[in-house]
């Protein structure tokens, strides 16, 4: 599907949390990739809204450990699509 709107110019719609929970729902072998995803949107709900208030040396900190969120949950998006459990909409 990713090839196809690439290949096309349609462009995809943007993953939601909830199109992660229904993709792994029920699935074992996602069960682990979905508490990962969840703990990573978990963290940037609660940093990224209070990162400019952390004085200079906890804001580098805090930052960091944003970024690390960032990362995670968009290995786990890249890891579920090349799984195909997550699939694209067009």
């Amino acid at each position: 599907m990713d090839f196809v709107a690439k290949q096309y110019g349609f462009a995809a719609q943007p993953i939601s949390d909830e199109n992660v929970r229904k993709a792994c729902e029920g699935k074992p072998e996602c069960a682990k990739d979905l508490a990962d995803y969840l703990a990573a949107v978990e963290q940037i709900q609660a940093v990224e809204p209070r990162l400019e208030s952390f004085p200079e040396p906890a804001r580098t900190a805090m930052k960091g450990l944003l970024d690390l969120a960032y990362n995670n949950r968009q290995r786990i998006l890249e890891d579920l699509r090349q799984r195909q459990i997550l699939l694209p909409k067009v």
